[in-house]
């Protein structure tokens, strides 16, 4: 059986992500850059992201997701070939700014292009399995990125700018849907010049806003992004101040990306009854982060390590459902914009943890970070549960047909 080409570009990326994720930082840190100067890269790379997204978004649907894609891969390619030979700061920062570039290209015309080929009604499963897929071959690569890294770290981003050439080879030869001769021609097509680029996206956030459903998705982004991002943050901190020891917190992200397998498993084989009440399905596993920073506050010891690493993998299993609710119910003509869209609104509250969270850790300890984030994730909850409105359907005048929302 063929091999979808969007199954293999999600492999590779996951590997990818894999080889580089566990020692980037690390790497930085042997150059001679300081724990302030990592911090300010991290900052510039969310804030260029966040600055791209929507602009990304538009080119996608004026090029088509093809076009889109080739970019973004181009561009991770200089990213990681520059990588190699980061001397200084500078050469640094220019390095986050093609990497976050790269990734903004990519974002909402990865989704689209699937969106595009897959039937409706196996868009979820579809995502669901492309995650799995990812987290299968991240797992593969950061097995085996300490190997290479000591050997070269020059070598370690190469090989990573030699996958990436590689997806530009697998995107060259892919199959993308095409383009109906009406929407190809069509008023909504955004022109290149700024105005038209503004136009375009106005028309698309307004699509999400006045999608009901589409506007509950904007709010579980938003408030669930703020809280994983500061898990991330600053889980490592705080099982630091507990003595755990470097073995254990291996063993933490060993366990999440298993935690996720068998999640994203389950889901593949409940597609059916997710797409009935998609985002009510989203809330119970928001219900059970609530849970698990309860449980990363009041206990210790293995158990404490086990709901950090189930923490871990709640945001991998609950996007690829949100992404296929957007997906269905955006039209052909602005898809692209407005997963950027929705993306951008990630990026924000990426921003916005490294700032409330930051200020919290500083003054409070990093266990304020778990009591915190299960208080921010009830809004998510609530956007979830809400029962089915009029609204929740997109009007003909805005995004046409939408799954049917039933949570």
């Amino acid at each position: 059986m063929r091999v979808p080409a969007y199954h293999v570009v999600g492999a590779l990326r996951g590997l990818s992500l894999g080889l580089f994720s566990p020692l980037w930082v690390a790497y930085l840190y042997s150059r001679g850059m300081d724990l302030i100067s990592i911090g300010l890269l991290g900052t510039l790379f969310e804030a260029v992201k966040f600055i791209f997204e929507v602009p990304t978004g538009a080119l996608a649907d004026h090029w088509g997701d093809r076009r889109s894609l080739l970019t973004g891969t181009a561009l991770m390619v200089l990213t990681w070939v520059g990588f190699g030979f980061i001397q200084g700061f500078g050469l640094a920062c220019v390095v986050m700014v093609t990497w976050a570039a790269g990734e903004a290209f990519m974002s909402g015309a990865y989704e689209s292009w699937i969106s595009g080929l897959v039937p409706e009604e196996r868009l979820t499963r579809t995502f669901l399995d492309n995650s799995r897929i990812n987290v299968i071959a991240l797992v593969l690569g950061a097995a085996g990125s300490g190997w290479v890294y000591q050997r070269s770290p020059t070598l370690l981003f190469l090989v990573i700018a030699a996958l990436f050439a590689v997806q530009l080879g697998v995107l060259l030869g892919a199959r993308f849907a095409a383009r109906s001769p009406e929407l190809a021609h069509a008023p909504e097509k955004p022109s290149l010049g700024l105005r038209g680029m503004l136009a375009h996206t106005r028309a698309s956030a307004s699509d999400l806003l006045r999608w009901r459903l589409g506007g509950r998705v904007a709010i579980m982004t938003l408030f669930a992004a703020m809280v994983f991002d500061g898990i991330a943050r600053f889980y490592q901190p705080a099982l630091v101040d507990r003595g755990t020891s470097p073995q254990a917190m291996g063993g933490v992200t060993f366990a999440a990306a298993l935690v996720v397998l068998v999640f994203l498993t389950l889901g593949a084989r409940l597609t059916a009854r997710i797409d009935r009440a998609p985002l009510a399905a989203v809330a119970a596993v928001d219900l059970a982060v609530v849970a698990l920073c309860a449980a990363v506050v009041l206990l210790s010891g293995a158990p404490a390590l086990m709901a950090i690493a189930l923490l871990l993998a709640m945001e991998d299993v609950r996007d690829p459902i949100l992404k296929s609710v957007i997906a269905r119910g955006a039209p052909q003509a602005r898809r692209a914009t407005i997963l950027s869209l929705v993306s951008g609104i990630g990026a924000a509250g990426e921003i916005l943890a490294g700032v409330i969270f930051g200020l919290l850790v500083s003054t409070l300890g990093e266990g304020s970070v778990f009591v915190v984030g299960a208080a921010l994730m009830l809004p998510t909850i609530t956007a979830g549960l809400l029962r089915r409105a009029a609204g929740d359907e997109p009007s003909a005048a805005g995004l046409g047909s939408s799954p049917q929302e039933k949570g």
